[in-house]
């Protein structure tokens, strides 16, 4: 019998193993079910399961539950989809933090902290909350760190408070390094929460219809774009939002001189400050080479009476090449 997953309009014809969801059914080579119905009880047992180099899509099916567990998803992992239960509460968690010590005695640092390290191609999850449970005063605590190439998430929540999602791509070259094209991540309708620098990284990354959850006084985005990169990060009708008492947030500050972040069609709630950006180093911001910019935000904190003089408000003709189209290559 053949069964269909459909994404977006698209429709994948797949076989094997049937996880069913309500009224939908869900095609899943591999089923993780923390109580022991499905394939395996961890996401990182199915992940070693899991073809290595394959060239069509392995799907995975996760059901509802926390799965305390760091996971991590090898280059070698291509072609893979996780699919957690719509409507559902499909949790995976953990708590490591930068200061930690590792087994040798030195700090784990910032990229070891992550709950899902994923360095694999082409990846696709869906309904999966991914969270780093570690309190904000203990610093850099990552939820995920994306290293592969056109990675999506769609539908997913990313939880954590300083540094949650890291958009490694190639890592951060130096200051002098030209590299045209990092590689791309797309988050459609996610809900991205945390305190300071949040959202960081080198890499190309486009966010659409997602909602910013921000939930301290601080920085939204700390962009380390490489020279000669085209893009950084677009946010494209995106919700800035903030938790209670929170009333002072920047949309960003650049990480490395060729920093870009731009903001698209967005709501920007009470909590953006009027500046917009932060210079974090005034050196960065007197080379020139940093790109910060807005087109068409509405709401209490879109006014660009009082924005820092390096940032721009784009016009229709500009914002053409910032659309999903142009940078990811397909809608």
């Amino acid at each position: 019998m053949k069964i269909f997953i459909y994404f977006f309009l698209v429709i994948l014809s797949v076989t094997d193993i049937t996880a069913n969801a309500g009224d939908s059914l869900y095609q899943a080579d591999f089923v993780v079910s923390a109580d022991g119905s499905g394939n395996f009880k961890t996401l990182s047992e199915a992940i070693v399961a899991v073809p290595d180099f394959c060239d069509r899509e392995t799907v995975v099916f996760l059901e509802e539950g926390i799965y305390q567990e760091k996971v991590n998803i090898p280059s070698s992992k291509k072609n893979l989809r996780i699919i957690g239960r719509p409507g559902g509460q499909t949790v995976i968690t953990w708590h490591d933090f930068a200061r930690l010590p590792g087994k040798t005695g030195v700090r784990i640092g910032t990229p070891g902290t992550a709950t899902i390290i994923n360095a694999a191609d082409s990846f696709v999850a869906e309904n999966i909350t991914i969270e780093n449970s570690s309190e904000s005063a203990v610093g850099q605590a990552v939820a995920l760190l994306c290293m592969g190439d056109r990675q999506r998430y769609i539908n997913c929540h990313i939880k954590g408070n300083h540094d949650t999602l890291f958009l490694y791509g190639i890592g951060n070259l130096k200051e002098d390094e030209l590299y045209s094209r990092n590689k791309c991540y797309l988050f459609v309708n996610c809900l991205i929460e945390g305190t300071t620098d949040f959202i960081f990284g080198s890499a190309t990354a486009y966010f659409k219809e997602c909602t910013i959850l921000s939930k301290k006084n601080s920085y939204i985005t700390a962009a380390s774009t490489c020279k000669g990169q085209q893009y950084g990060f677009i946010f494209d009708s995106c919700s800035l939002i903030a938790a209670k008492n929170v009333d002072h947030v920047f949309l960003g500050r650049p990480w490395r001189i060729h920093a870009q972040t731009v903001f698209l069609n967005c709501f920007l709630g009470t909590h953006i400050c009027p500046e917009g950006w932060s210079d974090w180093k005034k050196a960065i911001v007197q080379s020139g080479t940093a790109f910060y910019a807005e087109y068409n935000n509405k709401g209490p904190g879109a006014g660009t009476g009082k924005r820092v003089v390096w940032s721009r408000q784009l016009t229709s003709e500009e914002i053409e090449k910032y659309k999903l189209k142009a940078v990811w290559g397909e809608e």
